[in-house]
């Protein structure tokens, strides 16, 4: 309001339609300068988003090419280049985990997740043998999980002397009593 307008009970009704008027567009310039302040603060958090989801994303994928990369060199045998003989015994008692445990720490493989991820998926724990091996520190995966699977391989050995006479029967319980066999009916 003006200074010449004054609104009070004696005022005629074009002066209060002015006043009320006015009112509604000082409403209106507000609510349009607190859209424009929210559209402009949304924009600004969308660009904020968008940059860490990015970074996220982007983080994300270093992490999976360095694992894939690591565990790809490891499977192929990239990365070791020296041929050293190992001795490794596999008991009963081992699972994949031990199994796994044992290939790493003689320096077979290096990346153990890796391996047991891949011997998983080749149903390997069911077939691997158990007995002492002598592994070569440059094999692949495959190589690996193949000279285990191979009851061939296996440098078990047990010294049984069978005497003249001995019947069949006497054998096999020898033979069980050694660990050749289990079952002294089967033989």
């Amino acid at each position: 309001l003006s200074d010449s307008q004054e609104l009070n009970s004696f005022s005629g009704g074009k002066t209060r339609a002015e006043v009320e008027k006015d009112i509604k567009k000082a409403d209106k310039r507000q609510q349009k300068e607190a859209k424009k302040r929210e559209k402009r603060k949304a924009k600004k958090n969308k660009r904020i988003f968008t940059m860490i989801w990015l970074i996220m994303v982007i983080m994300a994928g270093v992490i999976l090419s360095r694992f894939i990369l690591t565990g790809l060199n490891d499977m192929l045998a990239i990365s070791r280049p020296e041929a050293n003989e190992v001795t490794i015994k596999i008991t009963r008692e081992d699972n994949l985990e031990d199994i796994v445990d044992i290939l790493y720490k003689n320096g077979i493989i290096k990346e153990p997740g890796f391996f047991k991820f891949y011997a998983n998926m080749k149903n390997a724990d069911k077939y691997m043998e158990r007995g002492t091996f002598q592994l070569k520190t440059n094999m692949d995966y495959e190589a690996i999980i193949n000279y285990l699977e191979s009851p061939y391989n296996n440098e078990k050995s047990v010294s049984v002397q069978i005497t003249e006479g001995m019947s069949v029967v006497e054998i096999a319980k020898k033979l069980e009593k050694a660990g050749v066999t289990t079952d002294k009916q089967e033989f």
